[in-house]
Formats: C-alpha cells, structure tokens, sequence
C-alpha cells in the first residue's frame, strides 16, 4: 500500500517545512497527536458505529491523511481495542477502591455507581461509546473474535465480586454470575443510551434512581 503522509488542509497542499515529520500536524508531539485521533475516534466510533467507521473518516476529521493514522495504530481494530484499555485505565482504580472495601454487595454496587457518575463526569464520551460497544461486539464477528479471549476485564473483575458475594449469603447461589452482571451492566449503559439517544433529562438522576431501586427505597408503600 502507497501511503502518503501530506497534510491537507481546506484542499491544498501544505508544503512541510524542512525537518517536520510529513503528515503530523504542525507543532504537536507524538502524545499530542495520539490523544486527538482517540478522542476523534471514540466519537465517530459512537455516532457511526465499528463497522461503519473508517480509518478516512476519524483523519478527515482531525485534517489529516488515513496514512497518518497508521503511523500509530496498525489497524482500525487496534484503535477500537486501545479506547476500551483507556476507559479501563481509568476505571480500574475507582472501581477496585470500591470493591476493596468492606460490606454488603448492596452498598458496594451504589458506590460503584457514584463512582461511574464520577467518571462520566469527567469524562462524558466513555459511557456512549461503551454502551455502542455492546451492540458492535454482538454485530461485528471481528470485534467478537477479538473480545473473546481478553481477560481481566471489567465485566469478568463484576463477575469475580458476584461469585463471592454469593458465597457470602448476599445473592442466591442459583443465580448465574454472568447473568448478574449482564443486568447491572446492561441496565448502567442503558440508562446512559437512552439519555443521550433522547437529549432530554439527566443520567445523573436517573443513575441516582438506579441506586434508590438497589437500596429498596424508591417505591412507596401503600
């Protein structure tokens, strides 16, 4: 594959000054441009899907050639895959603060919750982009391949916390500790779906609902 490397901008052709690394956008580092392709890439990746999206799209929408692309991630796959060790870079450490401490599953999965309204805070592109996921690993058999034999991820440290909670007496045995977590997890990016699908009301306070249903305290007695 003949890959060129010239910015374009507006049409033309910006000639590179002598030592400019051809293809990386004037004046920014390595670190620099990396978090801008993921930052562009997460986005598209979210409104367009894995299977729609295109390595020419994300460089059109940061002014640069899909050959500059490949100059940090050898295919669209290891983008997509980078995103998710991103997010669980980040949520790891919330998460497993949480889960190190001691009480009742019941407790920890509210604060779970407020940990990830913490992170949404911060960071409002994870949730969208990870509730998309789940419907481009079902759809798209490369990324199904591929998610398959990753391990220690989020959904299997959720799993690991609901065996033991199970041994504790806090859940019932018979119920599968997968099954769990697809209803914890499906129920978070759920609510995070259908809050940005319809730009109407808060994920934050339906999250906080999501918790008062937990905790027992959002029906009335009558």
């Amino acid at each position: 594959m003949n890959k060129t490397t010239d910015t374009q901008t507006a049409g033309q052709r910006d000639p590179a000054p002598k030592g400019r690394r051809v293809g990386r956008p004037a004046g920014s580092r390595r670190e620099e441009t990396i978090a801008r392709i993921r930052h562009s890439a997460m986005h598209i990746f979210t409104a367009k899907g894995y299977a729609a999206t295109s390595f020419k799209d994300i460089a059109k929408d940061i002014h640069v050639t899909p050959a500059t692309l490949y100059q940090y991630f050898d295919s669209k796959l290891a983008l997509y895959v980078s995103l998710f060790d991103e997010i669980f870079d980040d949520l790891r450490p919330r998460y497993e603060r949480v889960f190190s401490q001691r009480g009742h599953l019941r407790d920890q999965l509210c604060n779970l919750m407020t940990e990830t309204l913490d992170s949404y805070a911060s960071h409002p592109e994870y949730s969208p982009f990870l509730a998309g996921a789940t419907i481009d690993i079902v759809r798209d058999s490369e990324l199904r391949e591929m998610f398959s034999h990753r391990n220690g991820t989020l959904n299997d440290r959720l799993v690991s916390v609901f065996e033991s909670a199970k041994q504790r007496g806090e859940l019932p045995l018979e119920l599968d500790s997968e099954d769990i977590a697809s209803a914890f997890l499906g129920a978070l990016m759920g609510i995070i779906w259908r809050q940005r699908g319809r730009q109407v009301g808060s994920a934050e306070k339906a999250i906080n609902i999501f918790v008062m249903l937990i905790e027992n305290r959002l029906f009335h007695k009558v």
